[in-house]
């Protein structure tokens, strides 16, 4: 009988010891988290119409590279209605992003950018609707930023080429060119090097003419998804 109640004293003793040293834990305990939360609300459309190896997401930048510290895809439902959320943004993004990236996480074009220096723990991106397909994303970040002074942004067009919203397509797409010596079409669905747009861009073809345009786009990555989009079919 002492030996049970010695065992039982020694149990007693065990628990308080535990208990005073703090060392039983709620199995439920919350795993705590750093960084900055960023909320996404929109309505997108075309997050669906890019190749391969190309993401919409949200993503985190510093203002030394254009490779995302942090990046989440954005996946708009049915209805194009997304409400996204991206977790532990840390200090050292200064920017956070909707964009589209590559394979490597680069960044190829942004369609909104808001500056997190110093911002809160949550940061708000309310856009509204928005269509990120591949060939309005083309028209407004490209056409109509690099290309329209010359081509229909005023009473004249270039060559007779109309890259205004609603005219660039139809001016584009299996439309031979004038300017080609061998009479090449100005886009060739499925086939980029065969397309004389490429060719103005991409070579010194145009060194004769009032503007040379392969020093038009100095970013890489645009002239990339131009290629991309006619290698993929040149889809409206």
């Amino acid at each position: 009988m002492k030996i049970k109640q010695s065992i039982l004293a020694l149990i007693i003793t065990a628990i308080a010891v535990s208990c005073d040293d703090g060392r039983i834990y709620d199995s439920s305990a919350i795993t705590a988290t750093t960084g900055r939360t960023l909320h996404l609300t929109a309505t997108i459309k075309g997050a669906g119409n890019w190749p391969d190896g190309y993401r919409l997401v949200t993503a985190g930048f510093n203002p030394t590279s254009n490779y995302a510290l942090i990046a989440k895809d954005v996946m708009p439902a049915a209805d194009g209605t997304v409400e996204h959320t991206m977790t532990q943004i840390d200090e050292e993004a200064t920017t956070v992003e909707l964009c589209i990236i590559d394979r490597l996480r680069k960044r190829i074009v942004t369609y909104e950018s808001l500056d997190c220096t110093g911002a809160a723990t949550n940061i708000e991106m309310n856009l509204g609707e928005l269509d990120v397909s591949m060939y309005p994303t083309i028209q407004n970040k490209i056409f109509n930023t690099y290309c329209i002074q010359c081509h229909g942004g005023s009473t004249y067009a270039g060559a007779g080429l109309y890259l205004t919203t609603g005219k660039s397509y139809d001016a584009l797409v299996n439309v031979q060119s004038i300017k080609s010596p061998a009479g090449a079409l100005l886009v060739t669905p499925g086939n980029a090097e065969a397309s004389f747009l490429h060719t103005a861009l991409n070579t010194d073809i145009s060194s004769s003419w009032r503007i040379d345009h392969i020093d038009i786009i100095q970013f890489p990555a645009l002239l990339t998804i131009i290629d991309e989009w006619i290698n993929a079919g040149a889809k409206k």
